[in-house]
């Protein structure tokens, strides 16, 4: 008797022909009945299997039905159609769809403003189109109509957090300029001591240890009435604040005002970022006494309660931890950064291991280790180790303030716990893409963080490879009894090997796709990262564990919080001293321009593509030659991009200070000058970003203008960064870097010149720098200098003034000229130039209106700081008739670009070979076209102002 072949799904044959007939338009009306709820669920039930997850992570052979009522109803009404049709396809991911539709509606409304109440309104009309589709089977439809609804209420949700506050917010009364104000706040948090830098001669200004306070500011006072005002800022304060609770009402006398907006290209956005914690203002007191505190916190509030338990803790790892190693053990345990020194910080992010100083799922994956090594011993059952780790992901995430790093820990081990719990096989997209959801509804901002996007990158790695990896590391039964059968060190020994190597691996493809990302974003590749990293695991856990016994024992047994304490201070010593070994190892790290912007969002688009959809992945050789051929792309976009004939001069904004890049059309590039008022590292962090948004890794030459701090102190950390061909200085500072009394500023340049192995050459009057079709000629100082009755002035007066022709335009950079270097310089013949730097900030002593009628500039540009009076720079550099638009100034207009574009019959020089003092090219007669533009800060781009 022949076989019948069954299909899964059909009845046989003789079974067909004895069931009741059916009419092909019932069969019809039945094939397009909606879904059911309970249908659903029990699909659901039948397709999968009821074996705990956990129960085969633990060896057990329990096994139990899981509850996927609710969760198998949802997918079906997202989805729009049965969970029969999802079961039986393996991709089929709906939450990873909405995830992309809702991120794409946050990036609409961060460049496109969105009119949130049209948006809204949109979104409900959606939704109830969407009722109804679904109501009459009309899944395409359904599904069409949920997703528009989300991308709006997404645009109008980014629109709502980003840019609307309340009408007696404290923004409408604080302007860029700082103003002294009087407030009444409550401190929402404990102040935070930042640690003092570290004193060095390059520093130029006082250096104060400074606290820090989140408050919300509850009045404002108006004359002599007080007016209620809401929002949230950051106080920050010369000195320590003692003596203040978290709830804790003040009176504040402080100067108010917004955070600036970028002023130069490539620089952090540091109003943003304030945006993202809702604080739209920031106070600063000069004086601790600028704080009083008016009434002790009475409120039992949950934030209070929390805020209290984390200045507890802090408390209780200062004095068993130990002052030294307190301030890592509280970024481990809390997220807290703000009191680690900034060299080991910077130690951190050199050797690619930052991470461990943020909350992340590493650190809540080792307190999950630690209770299934609980349960694997017997002191916990197994029904409570998933809540357990729920709950005590959650508490974890309030005890460190649920801020955003914490907050995406907690949301990815929470849905995973959850996945578990309602019996999914394995963590996948889906997954995923709901935790996303729970991260981007509470925090819509942080889409545009850099942690967020690395957070879910690194997991959706590990998701994404986790089925090779399974496949690589299984082994057959021969291979397991070989390794049983060998000596029990060397299985151990074999065992630590093969976990090396397995999470080495593991950590290289993360490093690997997230690579483009950080290039991108902090300009720098970390390869020992990768192997490092592995090594930090065991004290990494080893602080955590004996960090958070330090805060549960700290107040029930002492003795044992001081034992604790003394394990956490020798994990936290283990890690510090590994983390700082490897960046002291040559090759360790170093720095890159990073891809362009819209080479990045190819990369990543295509890379999400191929994860999602496995059925349209090309085959692997395809893979890598499309990979390998884009980022050759990438490598080459920075030279097909630069202009050719053009000379680009930026002024950037630093301040009190100077710093003046010139890129030619050569493609060398030229620095005068690198310094600003204060910490260096800002001076340099401006000068490094401008070039790294123009893909430069390489400065040909750097102009020190004078000896005077406050124009080279950031010269040291951008011969760490970038390249440098020579070193140009005048003699009157190469004497006084070979005096006895040398100034220590000086010194100090001079041994990291010599220890980065760059040139130092003296220029002077009558001498040409090499630049191609650019002429630039050294005007002043003379070759035995100018003499000077006060020595202050004597570098001021020798500063090296530079020349620059191209195209038959000028542009003449004087330094911190005055007299009596100006008189000699004045006192030959005329010299009229298109723009002017300012001598010397635009200061009366640089004799504006002489210099003025001396070079006749077109356009000035002053370098300095805000709250200077110009007035007399603005009569002296403006002729009547002339608009005030001709007068710039870097801290009001941000970078200026000065961009000269010559004429195609311009440049039969042929460019010289190497970046020296030599012949320059001979003038032309040519006029090209001047083109001058400001860095507005708001829009992202340069903006031209005007145009001659």
């Amino acid at each position: 008797m022949p076989s019948v072949v069954v299909r899964s799904g059909e009845l046989p044959p003789m079974a067909r022909r004895a069931g009741p007939s059916v009419s092909p338009f019932e069969s019809n009306c039945r094939s397009v009945r909606r879904p059911t709820w309970r249908s659903a669920a029990a699909e659901t039930a039948k397709t999968r299997s009821s074996g705990s997850p956990l129960s085969r992570i633990l060896g057990s052979q329990e096994r139990r039905p899981a509850p996927r009522f609710w969760y198998a109803a949802a997918m079906a009404m997202v989805a729009g159609h049965s969970e029969r049709e999802s079961a039986t396809a393996s991709a089929h991911q709906p939450l990873v769809v909405v995830l992309l539709v809702y991120c794409a509606g946050l990036v609409l409304d961060r460049f496109l403003v969105v009119p949130p109440s049209l948006a809204w309104t949109a979104a409900a009309t959606l939704l109830v189109a969407w009722w109804i589709a679904w109501h009459r089977a009309r899944s395409r439809r359904a599904t069409a109509c949920l997703l528009l609804a989300v991308f709006l209420s997404a645009a109008a949700w980014h629109h709502t957090q980003a840019r609307l506050y309340g009408e007696a917010d404290l923004a409408r009364f604080a302007r860029i300029e700082s103003e002294p104000t009087c407030l009444r706040a409550r401190a929402t948090r404990a102040p935070e001591r930042i640690p003092v830098a570290e004193a060095t001669p390059l520093h130029a200004g006082p250096v104060f240890e400074r606290s820090r306070l989140v408050i919300e500011v509850e009045a404002i006072r108006d004359r002599a009435r007080w007016r209620p005002v809401t929002g949230n800022a950051t106080l920050t304060v010369d000195g320590h604040l003692l003596g203040i609770r978290p709830g804790d009402r003040l009176q504040v006398f402080a100067q108010l005002s917004q955070p600036p907006p970028p002023l130069n290209p490539g620089q952090v956005d540091v109003r943003t970022y304030a945006r993202r914690r809702r604080e739209t203002t920031r106070l600063f007191a000069s004086y601790p006494d600028c704080i009083t505190r008016i009434e002790g916190s009475r409120s039992w509030s949950p934030r209070n309660v929390l805020a209290r338990l984390r200045a507890a803790g802090e408390v209780e790892l200062f004095e068993n931890v130990g002052r030294g190693r307190s301030a890592l053990a509280a970024a481990v345990l809390l997220g807290q950064r703000s009191g680690v020194p900034r060299d080991t910080s910077q130690a951190f992010v050199r050797t690619g291991t930052i991470h461990l100083l943020a909350i992340s799922g590493l650190h809540i994956g080792i307190l999950a280790s630690a209770l299934l090594l609980l349960l694997r011993v017997g002191w916990l059952p197994q029904r409570v180790v998933l809540p357990g780790i729920m709950l005590l992901t959650l508490g974890y995430a309030l005890l460190a303030d649920a801020r955003p790093p914490v907050l995406r820990a907690a949301a990815i081990v929470v849905v995973f716990c959850f996945s578990l719990q309602l019996g999914r096989r394995s963590f996948r997209f889906n997954t995923l893409a709901a935790a996303g959801l729970i991260v981007l509804v509470l925090q819509p901002l942080e889409l545009f963080s850099m942690g967020t996007q690395l957070s879910f990158l690194a997991v959706g790695t590990l998701v994404a490879a986790a089925p090779a990896f399974t496949r690589w590391q299984q082994q057959d039964a021969l291979t397991r009894l070989i390794e049983a059968s060998r000596p029990w060190p060397t299985q151990v020994g074999r065992w630590v090997g093969r976990w090396y190597w397995r999470v080495t691996l593991t950590g290289l493809v993360i490093w690997l796709v997230a690579l483009p990302l950080v290039m991108y974003r902090v300009h720098i590749v970390s390869p020992s990262g990768v192997l490092v990293t592995p090594l930090l695991y065991l004290p990494l856990a080893g602080a955590l564990l004996a960090g958070l016994s330090v805060l549960v024992t700290g107040w029930l047994a002492p003795p044992l919080a001081s034992f604790f304490g003394a394990v956490c201070h020798a994990s936290i010593a283990v890690l510090d001293t590994i983390v700082t070994a490897t960046e002291r190892l040559p090759g360790s790290y170093f720095w890159v321009a990073g891809p362009q912007p819209w080479w990045l969002i190819v990369f990543y688009a295509a890379l999400i593509a191929w994860a999602l959809l496995p059925h349209w992945r090309p085959p692997t050789r395809w893979c890598f030659a499309l990979l390998g051929a884009w980022i050759a792309v990438g490598f080459m976009a920075p030279w097909f991009t630069r202009p050719d004939h053009q000379l680009r001069g930026t002024f950037l904004a630093v301040g009190h200070g100077c710093a003046t890049v010139l890129e030619m059309p050569d493609d060398r590039v030229l620095l005068y000058d690198a310094g600003q008022l204060g910490s260096p590292g800002r001076a340099a962090s401006t000068v490094a970003s401008y070039l790294w948004s123009q893909g430069r890794t390489h400065i040909d030459a750097i102009v020190i203008s004078h000896a005077d701090v406050d124009h080279y102190n950031g010269v040291p950390q951008l011969l760490e960064q970038f390249s440098v061909g020579v070193v140009y200085i005048s003699p009157a500072m190469q004497r006084a870097a070979q005096r006895p009394d040398v100034e220590p500023a000086v010194a100090e340049l001079f041994r990291s010149l010599e220890a980065a192995g760059v040139l130092v050459r003296t220029i002077h009057a009558g001498d040409e720098l090499a630049g191609g079709d650019v002429r630039i000629e050294v005007l002043h100082p003379t070759r035995h200098g100018v003499p000077a009755f006060r020595r202050d002035r004597v570098d001021n007066a020798n500063s090296i003034v530079l020349a620059i022709e191209y195209a038959g335009r000028r542009i003449l950079l004087p330094g911190d000229l005055e007299s009596p270097g100006a008189d000699d310089v004045m006192a030959e013949e005329p010299w009229d130039c298109d723009v002017l730097l300012a001598p010397h900030h635009g200061s009366a002593r640089s004799n504006p209106p002489g210099f003025a009628a001396w070079c006749r500039p077109e356009w000035t540009v002053v370098s300095g700081r805000r709250g200077l009076d110009l007035s007399a720079v603005q009569a002296a550099y403006t002729t009547p008739g002339q608009s005030e638009g001709r007068l710039l100034h870097t801290s009001q207009h941000g970078a200026i670009r000065v961009i000269i574009t010559a004429n195609r019959s311009f440049g039969a020089s042929e460019p010289s070979a190497a970046a020296g003092v030599g012949d320059g090219p001979p003038t032309h007669g040519d006029r090209g076209e001047l083109q001058v533009d400001a860095w507005r800060g708001t829009s992202g781009s340069i903006s031209p102002s005007a145009a001659p």
